[in-house]
């Protein structure tokens, strides 16, 4: 298992409103009360080109959302394109946290699920 969903696993293990659950090598779900689960594949390489993108898409699933660990991360403009047109959301998630210990995350999302409180997404 690698770092990054390693890292997922233990902030969503904290006091929170969701959790989650290892699903297989990089594939967590992810489950909140009064919301869809959300399947996400955590992504260790630097670049995610539309090749990447198409891969998790074919072997994830139901697959929601792809994610990186590293803001230094690229993201090609043809990956995006395909993970949009194929409603898949994507984005990074930084691993700061706030001065009371709070995991940040931040994440750019295409509008794949809404509830009546809005999109899911970055909290």
């Amino acid at each position: 298992m690698s770092w990054q969903v390693k890292y997922a696993l233990a902030n969503f293990a904290k006091d929170g409103p969701s959790v989650a659950e290892h699903l297989g090598g990089d594939v967590i779900r992810i489950v909140t009360d009064n919301r869809p689960d959300v399947v996400a594949a955590i992504s260790a390489v630097r670049t995610v080109d539309q090749a990447t993108a198409a891969g998790y898409r074919d072997r994830v699933e139901g697959l929601d959302f792809l994610c990186r660990y590293r803001a230094a991360c690229v993201w090609e403009g043809e990956a995006i394109r395909y993970l949009e047109d194929n409603q898949v959301g994507w984005g990074i998630a930084l691993a700061r946290s706030t001065s009371s210990g709070t995991p940040i995350r931040m994440a750019r999302r295409s509008p794949r699920r809404t509830t009546p409180e809005g999109s899911w997404g970055a909290r």
